[in-house]
């Protein structure tokens, strides 16, 4: 019989670890090699605190990013969203 790994989080340390993986994700996404051009679905999705409408239409005002494929597909950089928005 396997028995599985459990982690037990008091609630008493939950700021301690939301501090933590804030730094964590922070780090992640400002790294050199992760900085590269995604579409706004997948920012939203590494940036839970912008919408893809929201970067969408960030794009098109020519804030950051930029139209690319023939299809016009928006796309920007993490580092740029963070920045333009002031979230790091």
């Amino acid at each position: 019989m396997k028995t599985g790994n459990v982690l037990v989080i008091e609630y008493d340390q939950l700021p301690l670890l939301a501090r933590e993986l804030a730094g964590m994700i922070r780090n992640e996404i400002e790294r050199e090699d992760n900085d590269i051009y995604l579409t706004a679905r997948q920012l939203s999705e590494r940036i839970p605190a912008m919408s893809e409408d929201k970067i969408k239409r960030q794009i098109r005002a020519k804030k950051y990013g930029k139209k690319m494929s023939d299809n016009g597909v928006l796309v920007a950089r993490p580092s740029e969203v963070l920045k333009y928005n002031k979230l790091n």
